[in-house]
């Protein structure tokens, strides 16, 4: 966790030393997401395997484009970046969505986001789906439903993946 907040990714011109900073810094969310992503680094591959990388980019565009909704709005732009992680959660744990979230005491709104695409967190999630499956015929209409143009999208994908980068350039 320490070598995460001292990362370039989180912009500290001061390196932090104690668990405690560390905690205190990031705050009760922040921390969330965090522990999330180290969560996924644990299958073997780090912060560069793949599976990271797509749920990170995932959460990340996620909640870019979130809060571009909410503006101001800091939980649903947190909702919005666990909905992206945890989607991908069951490719984990190898385990069926339904069994994993129950035990993980998410919210109604992200479950519901994850499991039926519900919301305008479920329909994030089925443009985020959509677009890396470059399935463009569904992206269009989705896009249009959310009122997103292509290229805010485009900004906010090259957002998240400068992101994932600066996260896997963390050096050990």
């Amino acid at each position: 966790m320490l070598r995460l907040v001292n990362s370039a990714a989180m912009g500290r011109p001061h390196k932090i030393a104690r668990i405690e900073d560390a905690v205190s810094f990031l705050g009760r969310n922040q921390l969330w997401r965090w522990i999330t992503l180290l969560f996924f680094a644990a299958d073997g591959g780090g912060l560069t395997g793949p599976l990271l990388q797509t749920a990170a980019h995932r959460g990340r565009l996620m909640e870019i484009l979130s809060s571009q909704f909410y503006a101001g709005d800091s939980l649903q732009s947190d909702r919005a970046f666990l909905v992206g992680m945890l989607s991908l959660i069951d490719a984990l744990l190898r385990r069926p969505l339904e069994d994993i979230l129950p035990e993980l005491h998410v919210d109604d709104v992200v479950q519901s986001a994850i499991l039926k695409n519900e919301g305008p967190l479920g329909a994030l999630l089925k443009l985020v789906q959509h677009l890396e499956a470059t399935d463009y015929d569904c992206v269009d209409p989705l896009l249009a439903k959310l009122g997103i143009d292509y290229p805010k999208l485009q900004q906010a994908d090259n957002q998240a993946y400068s992101w994932i980068h600066k996260l896997a350039s963390t050096p050990d």
